[in-house]
């Protein structure tokens, strides 16, 4: 992933992260939904995109589309972070002024899911500013709204500061990780794996005598 260049005009390494507004969840799927599945990913993880790109397809499918999971992303930024960080926070411009047409889930997924199913060629080329563009260009942004984007401090500590803190709760280490209605499974996990933890998730706890 070293051949990635993105120059995000925010200081990665800025220490303000104290109290700030909470960014919402970002899911797909029936909230009401009785399982949720958490994944903590990157959009710069190789293994993530591999499972985005191999196993999401007919997870999707079986238990998205179908209203038996609630499906959150949790944003991680690996190497090169500032690359990871330039996704999110164009995926959260989007989701708060979502197009017409688009809900603010549809939003932040087409920029995110986007450069997930495109990391590979990106990689290749080492243009991930090009992408990115392509992405917002999807959403509605244009280069003036693209470069405010980037260039929003406050927004930059506000994704940072969630993600640290919902991985120290968790106490994620690695990407990609899941949680199966809290239950953890690691690395790339495969449909079958999701197939028996959504099975045990559903069953009835035994009462304690």
């Amino acid at each position: 992933m070293a051949g990635f260049i993105l120059m995000v005009p925010i200081s990665i390494y800025a220490q303000n992260i104290a109290a700030q507004a909470e960014l919402p969840e970002m899911y797909k799927g029936n909230p009401k939904a009785p399982v949720e599945v958490v994944q903590y990913a990157s959009a710069t993880c190789s293994h993530c995109a591999h499972w985005h790109n191999t196993v999401w397809p007919e997870f999707e499918k079986k238990y998205v589309k179908t209203g038996k999971v609630k499906f959150t992303f949790r944003e991680v930024a690996t190497q090169p972070a500032n690359v990871a960080f330039g996704v999110y926070m164009v995926g959260r411009c989007a989701a708060a002024k979502p197009p017409a047409k688009m809900t603010a889930s549809t939003a932040y997924f087409t920029v995110v899911d986007g450069f997930l199913k495109d990391q590979a060629k990106v990689a290749q080329s080492g243009d991930a500013l090009t992408e990115i563009k392509a992405l917002a260009a999807r959403v509605g942004m244009d280069d003036a709204a693209l470069d405010a984007c980037l260039k929003d401090e406050a927004l930059f500590q506000k994704v940072r500061g969630r993600m640290e803190k919902t991985m120290q709760a968790n106490k994620v280490e690695s990407t990609p990780t899941f949680f199966v209605n809290g239950v953890r499974l690691d690395g790339e996990t495969e449909l079958k794996d999701f197939d028996a933890a959504i099975t045990a998730a559903q069953k009835p706890k035994k009462k304690s005598s």
